[in-house]
């Protein structure tokens, strides 16, 4: 073959021009979906920081979703040792909810930016609570929500460790901080009244004893 630039005849196994150091591989750009980083196509590894750019995300949120249905259309049976188990844990979980919490919990995490940030969006999500159903329904609501709300914690640091300091994440770390806002909000407010109202009736308790006292009102 022949360099493009200059002419030269090159040998087919030559990735550059020994005239003019001209890529003898495509002009295209490629861009690294883990780094950002850009470089001429032509090597699969991205030369920043190594990734396959040819090799596909194994793991992802669809196929997490998939794996957590088919759990819900299985029909598990609570045997008599499970509900021993449960018993010498102090627990009251399900059979599926158990295996949909370890599921959530030690699901591979996302190693492309994209995908990740989807990710801790979803977990996000699933980490609410609609309060919808029975008492056993809300409890399973609750522990699986409490699931989420770990991967949310782990998925947003490790993104934070990565791409910190990328612009894209700057969405990210928004939602995460009103998350843990509201978070803060849901314990803070509950005690706080409570603390309004014990003071409210301790006010008028001793308003009445003062006038009581002061013979304003009969006792």
């Amino acid at each position: 073959m022949y360099c493009k630039k200059c002419n030269t005849e090159i040998a087919d196994n030559m990735k550059f021009c020994p005239n003019c150091g001209t890529s003898t591989q495509e002009t295209d750009v490629r861009k690294c979906d883990v780094c950002g980083y850009s470089w001429l196509t032509g090597e699969d590894l991205c030369p920043n920081c190594g990734h396959n750019s040819q090799s596909k995300e194994t793991f992802s949120v669809h196929d997490l979703m998939d794996k957590l249905s088919k759990i819900d259309n299985e029909n598990l049976v609570l045997t008599f040792s499970d509900k021993i188990y449960q018993k010498l844990r102090g627990k009251n979980i399900s059979k599926k909810d158990e295996i949909k919490v370890n599921l959530i919990k030690f699901y591979p995490l996302p190693k492309t930016k994209n995908a990740l940030y989807e990710f801790i969006v979803f977990s996000n999500a699933n980490s609410k609570i609609s309060n919808a159903g029975n008492a056993n329904d809300i409890q399973s609501q609750t522990i699986i929500a409490n699931a989420w709300k770990a991967k949310l914690e782990q998925s947003y640091h490790f993104a934070l460790l990565k791409y910190g300091n990328d612009a894209d994440f700057l969405e990210i770390k928004r939602m995460y901080i009103e998350r843990k806002r509201k978070d803060i909000l849901s314990i803070v407010i509950p005690i706080v009244i409570a603390i309004g109202g014990f003071f409210l009736l301790f006010s008028f308790g001793l308003t009445i004893g003062i006038l009581s006292e002061l013979g304003l009102i009969s006792g």
